[in-house]
């Protein structure tokens, strides 16, 4: 039985890695795990929106079937989930890092949830409950916040990505410590390992901060005629990015490029640890991301419309039984990742329910129990 490492990145567009040939940044790491393994490399996210994306990948549902559209919505109660399956057949389900499925303290099926470093689940629970949510993107102060001229003045052992992946490095040696999870073991793991960058604000430290200058960066894939075809909420969108100035857009195009490299180190660290413990030839990686970042193109910033910019993910397969250097053309989808998960597990996809109990699509499925 294989091992599964779910990594899963905030906002990183299909294009941000040294592979695909089209910016100029540094990812040997995810490059590594590329010509090792498959690259889906048209991927595309159900919904580009943070917590209606995750939902659709740990559900294998659209959100007109989950029943979240938007950020601020509740996951809905007893749904079939990813981890809940696996959990509930041998697997010991830990997630590590950013979850971002409401309410946080609901496990969805995982057995052990690793928030935030430094940010403790009760603190994080009070503040939602006295209401005490982020400013609203459309202030252009809150642009301007989003966007940092300087770098974080914090060490590089403090930035979340850094506390995230010594998370899952200390999750990783409790697992092979305690169960037997190496080849011929019989208890193996998924682990969720879930980044916050390169989400904005991109201010990881220094080298990472400056490590690129927009200048040698390709042009944002933007022209002043598709303006006047934009929908009435695409204009509305526009209308609050046009606010930020434009030099600020560019430079943080090479920020986030930055944070890009520093989280490709991190993922090196987790692949070297596998290996050290001898977990790297039963374990599959898995890695993605909830949706892309625009990033100037179409004159518009983070993600919420359907240009490849922003619904365009990474999605790449690497381990046991994955052909090595292969690229598949074909147009894949986010809602596949919960019954190929399975079908690689063995184990059959449940008969699906929406919120209100309705099964879907229950042709198409073995007769199961609903997973927790």
């Amino acid at each position: 039985m294989n091992n599964i490492v779910f990594i899963m990145m905030d906002q990183w567009r299909y294009d941000a890695m040294g592979c695909m040939g089209k910016f100029p940044v540094k990812t040997p790491n995810i490059d590594r795990l590329v010509d090792g393994g498959t690259m889906f490399q048209n991927t595309y996210c159900s919904n580009p929106v943070c917590v209606p994306a995750r939902a659709s990948l740990m559900t294998g549902l659209y959100s007109y079937d989950h029943g979240v559209y938007y950020n601020d919505q509740n996951f809905p109660e007893r749904l079939a989930t990813l981890p809940g399956r696996l959990s509930a057949n041998g697997y010991y389900a830990v997630h590590i890092g950013k979850k971002h499925i409401h309410p946080e303290h609901r496990a969805i099926g995982f057995n052990k949830l690793v928030l935030k470093a430094g940010d403790p689940l009760k603190r994080r629970l009070k503040k939602r409950a006295a209401g005490a949510q982020a400013d609203s993107w459309h202030k252009a102060e809150v642009l301007a916040k989003g966007y940092p001229v300087q770098p974080t003045d914090g060490k590089l052992e403090d930035y979340e990505p850094v506390q995230c992946t010594e998370n899952a490095l200390h999750e990783l040696d409790l697992l092979a410590e305690r169960r037997e999870c190496r080849p011929g073991g019989n208890e193996p793991f998924f682990m969720k390992v879930s980044y916050s960058r390169p989400h904005s604000p991109c201010n990881p430290p220094e080298p990472y901060f400056s490590m690129y200058r927009p200048e040698d960066l390709p042009p944002p894939a933007a022209n002043e005629t598709e303006i006047a075809r934009f929908s009435s909420q695409m204009k509305k969108w526009y209308d609050i990015w046009s606010k930020l100035d434009a030099d600020r857009a560019l430079k943080h195009r090479a920020q986030y490029f930055g944070c890009v490299t520093l989280v490709d180190e991190q993922i090196g660290r987790i692949l070297r640890r596998l290996q050290e413990l001898q977990l790297d030839e039963n374990t599959l990686i898995v890695l993605t991301a909830d949706h892309g970042d625009h990033l100037c193109d179409h004159h518009v910033q983070q993600k919420a419309f359907f240009y490849d910019s922003s619904a365009r993910v990474p999605f790449i397969f690497n381990g046991p039984g994955v052909s090595a250097g292969r690229r598949v053309r074909e147009n894949v989808s986010h809602i596949d990742l919960f019954p190929t998960l399975l079908d690689y597990c063995d184990l059959a996809m449940p008969r699906l329910r929406d919120p209100a109990g309705r099964l879907i699509y229950a042709d198409q499925c073995e007769t199961d129990a609903m997973s927790p």
